[in-house]
């Protein structure tokens, strides 16, 4: 019940983002994906260049981040299972979750 807990709480908290812009880190990379540039190195490239933080879908950034809620979604219960799924491990969950100072694996 605490897992189904955490994940709809993340996703209440969540749900703006996924209709959120670029930041400026990600603007250059999606036009270079735009332009076709990524589509002819080798396959680690590739790898680097797409999982660096935009683009690793394409240039659908609501499908990127969904991805990254679903990242963060997934720590989160990490955190809970990781460190005894008891009370105090779920408020650690939620804490994390919301924490405006690392949320940047969300947003």
């Amino acid at each position: 019940m605490e897992i189904i807990l955490i994940i709809l709480f993340n996703i209440i908290i969540y749900w703006r983002s996924l209709s959120f812009g670029l930041v400026i880190d990600d603007v250059r990379r999606y036009e270079l994906i735009k332009a076709g540039l990524f589509n002819n190195r080798k396959w680690f490239r590739f790898v680097q260049l797409r999982l660096y933080g935009s683009g690793t879908f394409g240039t659908n950034t609501r499908i990127d981040h969904a991805f990254t809620v679903f990242l963060h979604t997934t720590i989160c219960v990490l955190i809970y299972l990781a460190f005894g799924s008891n009370q105090i491990s779920f408020f650690a969950a939620t804490l994390y979750a919301c924490n405006p100072s690392n949320n940047q694996t969300s947003i």
